[in-house]
Protein backbone atom coordinates (compact mmCIF):
# COMPACT_ATOMS: atom_id res chain seq x y z
CA UNK A 1 0.00 0.00 0.00
CA UNK A 2 1.23 3.54 0.70
CA UNK A 3 2.29 5.52 3.04
CA UNK A 4 0.41 6.20 6.64
CA UNK A 5 -1.92 8.65 5.99
CA UNK A 6 -2.52 7.99 2.47
CA UNK A 7 -5.72 6.42 0.75
CA UNK A 8 -6.12 4.25 -2.01
CA UNK A 9 -9.49 3.65 -3.46
CA UNK A 10 -10.22 -0.20 -5.36
CA UNK A 11 -8.79 1.07 -9.26
CA UNK A 12 -5.67 2.42 -8.19
CA UNK A 13 -4.99 -0.65 -6.58
CA UNK A 14 -5.64 -2.79 -9.69
CA UNK A 15 -3.51 -0.55 -11.83
CA UNK A 16 -0.84 -0.60 -9.63
CA UNK A 17 -0.69 -4.72 -9.79
CA UNK A 18 -1.35 -4.77 -13.25
CA UNK A 19 1.72 -2.67 -13.73
CA UNK A 20 3.83 -4.80 -11.43
CA UNK A 21 2.82 -7.88 -13.82
CA UNK A 22 3.34 -6.32 -16.85
CA UNK A 23 6.82 -5.39 -15.93
CA UNK A 24 8.08 -8.76 -16.65
CA UNK A 25 8.77 -9.86 -12.77
CA UNK A 26 7.24 -13.52 -13.34
CA UNK A 27 4.12 -13.21 -11.74
CA UNK A 28 0.53 -14.08 -12.27
CA UNK A 29 -1.73 -11.22 -12.62
CA UNK A 30 -3.84 -10.12 -9.44
CA UNK A 31 -7.47 -10.73 -10.46
CA UNK A 32 -9.50 -7.89 -9.06
CA UNK A 33 -12.27 -9.61 -7.02
CA UNK A 34 -8.67 -10.74 -5.10
CA UNK A 35 -7.43 -7.15 -4.70
CA UNK A 36 -11.48 -5.86 -3.25
CA UNK A 37 -11.40 -9.26 -1.01
CA UNK A 38 -7.98 -8.78 0.21
CA UNK A 39 -8.86 -4.88 1.33
CA UNK A 40 -12.45 -5.79 2.70
CA UNK A 41 -10.51 -8.93 5.28
CA UNK A 42 -7.71 -6.06 5.98
CA UNK A 43 -10.53 -3.39 6.58
CA UNK A 44 -12.81 -5.92 8.67
CA UNK A 45 -9.46 -6.75 10.70
CA UNK A 46 -8.88 -3.44 11.44
CA UNK A 47 -5.71 -3.19 9.68
CA UNK A 48 -6.89 -0.60 7.55
CA UNK A 49 -10.27 1.41 7.56
CA UNK A 50 -12.75 1.76 4.79
CA UNK A 51 -14.06 4.59 4.04
CA UNK A 52 -17.76 4.93 2.14
CA UNK A 53 -17.44 7.56 -0.71
CA UNK A 54 -19.85 8.07 -3.72
CA UNK A 55 -17.23 6.95 -6.75
CA UNK A 56 -15.31 4.30 -5.19
CA UNK A 57 -14.33 3.36 -2.00
CA UNK A 58 -11.20 4.52 -0.52
CA UNK A 59 -8.85 2.48 2.14
CA UNK A 60 -6.88 4.53 4.88
CA UNK A 61 -3.88 3.20 6.69
CA UNK A 62 -5.00 5.51 9.95
CA UNK A 63 -7.53 3.45 11.86
CA UNK A 64 -8.33 6.00 14.66
CA UNK A 65 -11.60 7.97 14.52
CA UNK A 66 -11.65 10.77 12.50
CA UNK A 67 -13.10 12.45 9.46
CA UNK A 68 -12.50 13.11 6.05
CA UNK A 69 -13.65 15.23 2.94
CA UNK A 70 -13.55 14.93 -0.08
CA UNK A 71 -13.15 17.14 -3.27
CA UNK A 72 -16.40 16.53 -5.21
CA UNK A 73 -14.21 17.51 -8.69
CA UNK A 74 -11.36 15.88 -8.31
CA UNK A 75 -12.25 12.76 -5.95
CA UNK A 76 -9.47 13.91 -3.61
CA UNK A 77 -9.78 12.05 0.25
CA UNK A 78 -8.13 13.95 3.15
CA UNK A 79 -7.91 13.85 6.62
CA UNK A 80 -9.58 16.27 8.76
CA UNK A 81 -6.99 18.08 11.53
CA UNK A 82 -9.28 17.92 14.50
CA UNK A 83 -10.61 15.58 16.60
CA UNK A 84 -13.38 13.15 17.00
CA UNK A 85 -16.10 14.41 18.95
CA UNK A 86 -17.71 11.69 20.93
CA UNK A 87 -20.49 13.45 22.15
CA UNK A 88 -22.86 12.97 19.01
CA UNK A 89 -22.49 9.40 19.80
CA UNK A 90 -23.46 9.71 23.45
CA UNK A 91 -26.58 11.73 22.26
CA UNK A 92 -27.71 9.41 19.28
CA UNK A 93 -26.96 6.61 21.92
CA UNK A 94 -29.22 8.09 24.84
CA UNK A 95 -32.18 9.03 22.35
CA UNK A 96 -32.47 5.39 20.47
CA UNK A 97 -31.30 2.96 23.26
CA UNK A 98 -28.71 1.68 20.98
CA UNK A 99 -25.15 1.26 21.72
CA UNK A 100 -23.01 3.48 19.56
CA UNK A 101 -19.58 2.25 19.05
CA UNK A 102 -18.87 5.37 16.56
CA UNK A 103 -19.98 7.44 13.95
CA UNK A 104 -18.68 8.90 9.99
CA UNK A 105 -18.41 11.60 8.38
CA UNK A 106 -17.42 12.24 4.85
CA UNK A 107 -17.31 16.47 4.42
CA UNK A 108 -17.63 17.09 0.59
CA UNK A 109 -16.56 20.39 -0.85
CA UNK A 110 -13.75 21.61 -3.25
CA UNK A 111 -10.23 21.47 -2.55
CA UNK A 112 -7.75 24.74 -3.13
CA UNK A 113 -6.28 22.99 -6.10
CA UNK A 114 -9.41 22.67 -8.04
CA UNK A 115 -10.59 26.10 -6.57
CA UNK A 116 -7.53 27.49 -8.30
CA UNK A 117 -8.04 25.37 -11.45
CA UNK A 118 -11.75 25.99 -11.95
CA UNK A 119 -11.76 29.77 -10.66
CA UNK A 120 -13.80 28.98 -7.83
Amino acid sequence: MKKLGERINNAETQRNKTAQNRSGNGQKPISQSTVYRNLNCLSEDGEILHIKVSGADRYDLRTDLHYHIICLKCGKVIDIPFNYLSDPDEKVANATGYTVFRHRAVFEGICPECKTENNI
